[in-house]
């Protein structure tokens, strides 16, 4: 019969006494991992689990940088890019299970505000009517951007990285947020604020697989962490795969 031990802390002593006794000494468990451009729960939610997801913290021009994020398990790689076909190319590039976007997917139906907006405002939080001034043309791109990566196969959703930020951090302060991750484990290197807040966008495109996030709908639909996403993303461990 194999056995398998799964604390790694103290597996070392655990097989010393096992070659004392002349007995077989159990295995490493084998880590838990999850296909590529698949997601697979768990029953223990302490762990966050080995899935690719995509961040991107779009501009309204392709002029001005967007910035772009993927997470693999605590691993993020950051880009900055301009076009559309960047950003395609880039997220074709990395198979991922699902793209958060920093950016209103959609107009209100009248007015300024989309319920979805009206709500979080109601909250105390900060959103930017997707028809004033600069907004619009992010509105409008927005939507183009998400209707060709879902064209190609890809799932989206729509995100506010400030708010992330906010529910999992408790501070709008974008250093905190490097901070708290790095110390939490996480390989993270920004070069930009567009960078960091696709990080963000990842991170609540990860929760939302996870099951630990709310969507906020209402003409419109705008997903935010939970209340348990700060114990899931800062205090697990990694189950992750090698590279292929």
């Amino acid at each position: 019969m194999e056995l398998y031990f799964h604390n790694r802390d103290t597996f070392p002593e655990f097989r010393r006494i096992f070659y004392n006794l002349g007995k077989r000494p159990p295995r490493r468990a084998p880590p838990v991992s999850c296909k590529a451009n698949s997601f697979r729960s768990s029953n223990n939610k302490n762990f966050l689990i080995f899935v690719r997801v995509g961040g991107i913290d779009l501009s309204g021009s392709e002029k001005r940088p967007t910035g772009l994020a993927f997470l693999e398990g605590k691993r993020c790689l950051t880009a900055t890019v301009f076009t559309d076909d960047e950003i395609l190319e880039q997220c074709s590039r990395r198979k991922v299970s699902l793209i958060a976007i920093d950016a209103p997917l959609n107009f209100p139906k009248e007015g300024n505000l989309r319920l979805c907006d009206r709500i979080l405002i109601s909250r105390g939080l900060r959103v930017f009517p997707p028809t004033f001034g600069g907004m619009r043309k992010l509105t409008e791109r927005g939507i183009r951007i998400s209707s060709l990566l879902r064209s190609s196969g890809f799932n989206v959703i729509e995100v506010h990285p400030r708010t992330s930020g906010i529910v999992i951090f408790g501070t709008p302060d974008r250093e905190k947020w490097l901070m708290r991750l790095k110390k939490a484990g996480f390989k993270i290197s920004p070069s930009s604020d567009h960078e960091i807040d696709a990080i963000l966008s990842a991170l609540t495109a990860y929760l939302h697989l996870r099951g630990f996030t709310e969507t906020v709908s209402g003409d419109g639909a705008i997903v935010v962490p939970g209340e348990a996403s700060q114990r899931i993303l800062l205090q697990t461990r990694c189950y992750s795969r090698k590279r292929q």
